[in-house]
């Protein structure tokens, strides 16, 4: 139920979205063309690191300097450049605002997680790295709210408050069914299932009862 840390609110990029690695205008690892210089993933380093492949590049841009040859224009010899695609936004939640802990229902129901795998899959299969991000069976949820908890005495309030709720939780559930039909995402870095509730007031009445 609880977690340590938000999801959702973390600044780094996601792997999948980064198209190429340069080193010095040089290629060294590319999605599109299948180029791995650096993991050694396509065989194409040949048995070398990517220190050797860096040095390579070094001694090539050193003879081209030395025979007055103009660098490519969109190199820097003292940088390594990193392409993302798209435009990401990123906003800039202030330490003191950010959710440490969510609220959610933990999902158990077998087809509902039979479905989940089979949509996981698909997307690894389009693309493979994203199998890093694929959240484990055991973790699927359903997120009710946000939380900004401090420390172990907030996260026993919650508890005690929760514990003192739990029957009249168990009241607004029994009518209460949750559909899953269409998937969506949290700023294109976060792909979930949508959930469909039945019916829709009753379930909204449970969340902000919570």
């Amino acid at each position: 139920m609880f977690q340590d840390e938000a999801e959702y609110e973390a600044l780094a990029i996601p792997q999948h979205r980064i198209e190429y690695f340069k080193y010095k205008g040089t290629k060294v690892w590319d999605k599109k063309s299948r180029i791995d210089l650096v993991f050694g993933s396509s065989g194409d380093n040949r048995g070398k690191t990517i220190e050797d492949i860096m040095n390579e590049i070094d001694d090539d841009a050193k003879l081209k300097s030395d025979a007055n040859f103009e660098s490519d224009s969109d190199s820097d010899d003292d940088d390594i450049n990193i392409h993302i695609d798209s435009n990401i936004q990123v906003n800039l939640i202030p330490e003191e605002e950010r959710s440490t802990h969510f609220l959610a229902i933990r999902i158990t129901n077998p087809q509902v997680v039979q479905a989940a795998q089979v949509v996981q899959k698909d997307a690894v299969k389009q693309e493979e790295i994203l199998s890093d991000c694929c959240m484990g069976s055991g973790l699927f949820h359903v997120t009710l709210g946000m939380l900004r908890l401090d420390g172990d005495e907030g996260e026993w309030e919650l508890v005690k408050a929760l514990h003192d709720i739990q029957l009249e939780l168990q009241e607004f559930t029994k009518d209460l069914s949750l559909n899953i039909s269409g998937l969506n995402t949290f700023g294109q870095r976060v792909l979930y299932a949508q959930v469909l509730p039945q019916p829709e007031e009753l379930f909204w009445q449970f969340v902000r009862y919570v």
